[in-house]
């Protein structure tokens, strides 16, 4: 679900799209297993990989320049991209990594789009808490994954993309 891309930052893949059925030990029934592991895992600010995913969806969303120092795992700086408060560890509840994985996936597959959402939760006129509404999109997925109603419309819609 992960890589190292040449700059050195992570990014996260998307799951077998041409997985043909959901049946136990296919590369679909193992990506939706890894997707409901990592819901489980919540941030662990030690750990390098989780503060590179994070430290990366920071600098994707700010425009960090190259070569500034990266941000503190902790701080209000966290706010202004739409966590409650300076820990992002602690709005993890509901997706786990999961959250960041789909915020990091989707600034990356679709940046001109993120970039504009971003700047319109920043507005007066919308002002809403970016990252908090991704989590709660991530959640509705994780969700439908655990039922499994929204993968057999993932599998269909992969399957006729791959074609």
């Amino acid at each position: 679900i992960l890589r190292e891309n040449h700059a050195g930052r992570i990014s996260s893949l998307p799951f077998g799209c041409c997985s043909s059925d959901l049946a136990a030990g296919t590369p679909a029934y193992d990506d939706r297993d890894q997707v409901l592991t990592l819901q489980q895992v919540g941030l662990v600010h030690g750990d390098k990989v989780h503060r590179r995913i994070l430290v990366s969806i920071y600098r994707y969303l700010v425009r960090t320049p190259k070569g500034a120092a990266d941000p503190q795992t902790r701080g209000r700086h966290w706010e202004g991209l739409g966590f409650q408060g300076d820990d992002p560890a602690t709005d993890l509840r509901a997706t786990g990594v999961v959250g960041l994985l789909h915020i990091l996936y989707a600034i990356q597959q679709a940046p001109i789009f993120y970039s504009a959402m971003f700047e319109a939760s920043q507005s007066a006129t919308h002002e809403f808490p970016f990252v908090l509404v991704c989590f709660n999109l991530s959640a509705v997925g994780v969700e439908c994954l655990q039922r499994q109603g929204l993968h057999s419309r993932v599998l269909k819609e992969a399957r006729e993309g791959c074609k």
